[in-house]
């Protein structure tokens, strides 16, 4: 079994547990996608084929020990929902393309990743969208984690995240999950 089929097995068998109204319905939607085939960054974090969905493991993974280590009074359902789907918006953004890269004396092409979103409505609020789009039932804490999930990453004038985080200190532990998962395999943290 290739990490690719087991992330995506280990991230249904997840997401099931949970036994949320709408659960079948949006694996349903990411079976439709490229979520499970699409990297999560283009030059970041795990830009790679697989990468999102594994990235999104890697987020519930972090949360999880975040969870135990703080004791955090946040349900584990929430925290699979969060963790696994702040990133639905990145499906069907990433498309394969060739550049000329210089390698030694010699011009290559070789393939990359070129980030294209069609609906640019804000990363966080547009996976909210896409779920609630979907009938995928959502409480007022997963839907405030994973709009202010980017933090100061979201560059958008109208939203400013520490709004939620004050009014919910809840909110910010989606974002320092996937913060972690994001950068400790690259020894910034």
């Amino acid at each position: 079994m290739t990490d690719a089929v087991y992330n995506k097995e280990r991230f249904i068998t997840l997401l099931k547990t949970t036994n949320r109204a709408g659960v079948d319905k949006i694996i349903e939607y990411l079976e439709t996608t490229d979520f499970f085939e699409a990297p999560a960054s283009t030059q970041y974090h795990e830009n790679y084929t697989g990468g999102l969905c594994e990235h999104s493991l890697k987020v519930y993974d972090a949360f999880e020990i975040l969870h135990k280590a703080f004791n955090l009074d946040i349900n584990i359902n929430s925290i699979i929902i969060m963790s696994l789907l702040h990133d639905i918006c990145k499906a069907g953004c990433y498309h394969k393309e060739k550049k000329n890269v210089k390698i030694g004396q010699n011009w290559t092409q070789v393939d990359y990743w070129k980030f294209d979103d069609e609906n640019p409505i804000g990363h966080g609020h547009k996976s909210v969208i896409i779920l609630l789009k979907e009938g995928f039932s959502l409480n007022d804490l997963e839907i405030n984690s994973i709009i202010s999930h980017m933090n100061g990453y979201d560059k958008s004038d109208l939203f400013n995240s520490s709004n939620l985080y004050n009014k919910d200190d809840k909110t910010i532990w989606l974002h320092v999950a996937d913060f972690i998962a994001t950068y400790k395999d690259r020894k910034v943290v």
